[in-house]
């Protein structure tokens, strides 16, 4: 019994450390692309509970035992980089940095229908950053972070939707160039914009939103509409 339930368990490790290889771009294939520490860890541990039932007069375990261990390798490998094992490859930035060269960022996807506004603005009041990118933004979210926060943060790029895809920047620093394109799709918003930080220098912002992929949103993990 437990040799099948083993087996069973090799089985979906594999098929779940594979599946990503398909050269398709449907979200439920692409989201295996992601959880390759979790899959490294399940596939190990497919492997330990089938050495309890491995017999090794047979081919059939050889051949299992060894793609369980390709798969194995290839989700190690995947994460690899990330861990003591591998050199620290960027400088620690608190040793090089300074006011003048510093910004800070929040951003809040603050769920369209959450009324509770005052729990956020204590955090960025707390938090005090130099630049805000609120997602999930309608009008009545719009009205309630201009009333409260607006006189600190004189620089603002708004886009309130009632579609769940309303965007606001909220910015300390000056703001140039700024542009509302709906490139990832016509109903939902992005903004650019050129921040000029304490010491001069700009730098391009990006504020973007893409779709889930998930079905009720969109089927791919791609995405097909790209306007300006």
């Amino acid at each position: 019994m437990w040799r099948k339930v083993f087996q069973v368990l090799g089985l979906v490790a594999a098929l779940l450390s594979l599946l990503p290889l398909i050269a398709a771009d449907y979200w439920w294939i692409r989201i295996f692309d992601f959880p390759h520490l979790q899959l490294t860890a399940f596939t190990l541990l497919a492997i330990l509970l089938y050495f309890f039932t491995f017999k090794p007069k047979w081919i059939n375990d050889y051949a299992y035992i060894t793609v369980l261990l390709g798969c194995f390798t290839f989700q190690f490998f995947k994460i690899v980089d990330y861990t003591p094992l591998y050199p620290v490859e960027v400088e620690d930035s608190s040793s090089t940095i300074s006011e003048d060269n510093y910004i800070s960022i929040y951003t809040a996807n603050v769920l369209q229908e959450n009324k509770n506004t005052e729990e956020l603005f204590k955090e960025i009041e707390s938090k005090e950053p130099d630049l805000i990118v609120f997602t999930e933004t309608n009008d009545r979210w719009s009205d309630a972070i201009k009333n409260r926060i607006g006189n600190s943060y004189p620089f603002k790029v708004e886009q309130p939707q009632e579609n769940t895809y309303g965007m606001l920047v909220y910015s300390r620093l000056e703001l140039s160039d700024t542009r509302i394109k709906f490139q990832v799709d016509p109903e939902i918003p992005s903004i650019d914009a050129k921040v000029r930080m304490k010491n001069g220098d700009l730098f391009q912002l990006f504020a973007i939103h893409p779709t889930p992929p998930m079905p009720q949103h969109n089927p791919l993990s791609i995405q097909i509409v790209i306007r300006s």
